[in-house]
């Protein structure tokens, strides 16, 4: 049962609108610069002499090691099991990007970040190469397979990775739309090419709809479950991930969304909510034109946010889902078998 719509216009939220416009006229101008420039995609370039990468990839390993042993276990278990990958510098590197080269800040990040993978997927699935369709188990694969977070195949005009989130097509379970955000996001920098190198260089961009606008907001049983679920998520992703930045869409095409997106702002934490943009508008061309400022052109964006992309996420999950598959050397009538059982043959 989806929450009841009717409190959440009434109710006095304690962080509204205002709030966050008082927040952000508070900062500094090199603080609303640095913000300006990541809703916007215009990010000062990184230079990255190959000097300067290797004298870095030395410290980083210096400060991880200077780390407690008993503060490093998950890594310590994922540097044992896979090498390879922990060591790689296109994974090293993602964390020095997102700590502006800070080798320390970066060591802990990395840490953390093995630290949270095993909370949230267990010893047995957090320390392969990525994250894996066929890890899930068949409740998590529900919630994956209704779409409630999407990866588009194509980066926007400033070279941002593109994930969609629906809110009306979450799973009512916290614990799975939280994979499955890790999935996402995992699934955009996967690939240790040039294409996860330049996402780990300019971010990813976060469109946030309901999806199904003649529906209640929200899919979970109660407002504190969809906060915990909205604080969960943005802490993983400011905290853990290797971003360097981000920015969030946010459309707000009725008072049943915008009221509850109230509620919840207090949740994403200032870091996210200060690199949220609010459309409230229900103008297509307005909402088109502003996106299009912000590096994400029509021809990117997905049918449903007004754009003209058709984007089949069944038919993306599938092929995704066989990639995996072939990639592990598994026969086509093996993989056919398991995804009609994972995935209930779509």
């Amino acid at each position: 049962m989806r929450i009841n719509p009717t409190p959440w216009l009434y109710a006095e939220p304690e962080f509204t609108y205002e709030t966050l416009r008082a927040e952000h006229e508070s900062m500094t101008v090199a603080e609303r610069t640095r913000i300006l420039q990541e809703r916007y995609g215009f990010e000062d370039e990184l230079i990255e002499s190959p000097e300067l990468v290797s004298r870095a990839l030395e410290r980083l390993q210096e400060a991880i090691d200077a780390i407690p042993v008993d503060e490093k276990e998950a890594y310590e278990t994922a540097l044992f099991i896979n090498p390879d990958h922990v060591q790689s510098d296109i994974f090293c590197l993602g964390f020095l990007r997102t700590e502006s080269y800070d080798t320390n800040a970066a060591a802990r990040r990395i840490v953390d970040y093995w630290e949270r993978k095993v909370e949230v997927f267990g010893t047995a699935k957090a320390f392969g190469n990525y994250i894996s369709l066929a890890d899930f188990d068949p409740k998590d694969q529900e919630a994956i397979a209704k779409g409630g977070f999407r990866l588009l195949p194509q980066r926007d005009n400033r070279g941002r990775a593109i994930v969609l989130s629906f809110s009306a097509y979450y799973d009512s379970d916290v614990e799975s739309m939280v994979k499955a955000w890790w999935l996402m996001y995992h699934k955009a920098i996967e690939k240790e090419d040039e294409s996860a190198d330049a996402i780990q260089k300019m971010g990813i961009v976060i469109l946030v709809a309901n999806g199904r606008p003649t529906i209640s907001p929200s899919p979970f049983h109660s407002l504190e479950e969809h906060k915990r679920f909205i604080k969960t998520i943005s802490h993983d992703g400011s905290t853990f991930f290797p971003i360097r930045s981000f920015s969030i869409h946010y459309f707000c095409p009725n008072v049943w969304v915008a009221r509850m997106l109230e509620h919840l702002l207090p949740q994403f934490g200032q870091k996210c909510r200060n690199r949220m943009i609010v459309h409230s508008s229900t103008n297509k061309i307005e909402n088109l034109a502003k996106l299009a400022a912000c590096g994400i052109s029509s021809d990117i964006l997905p049918c449903e946010l007004g754009g003209e992309l058709n984007f089949d996420y069944q038919v993306w999950l599938n092929y995704k889902f066989f990639e995996e598959q072939f990639d592990a050397g598994v026969t086509f009538e093996e993989v056919e078998d398991t995804r009609q059982q994972q995935f209930h043959g779509i």
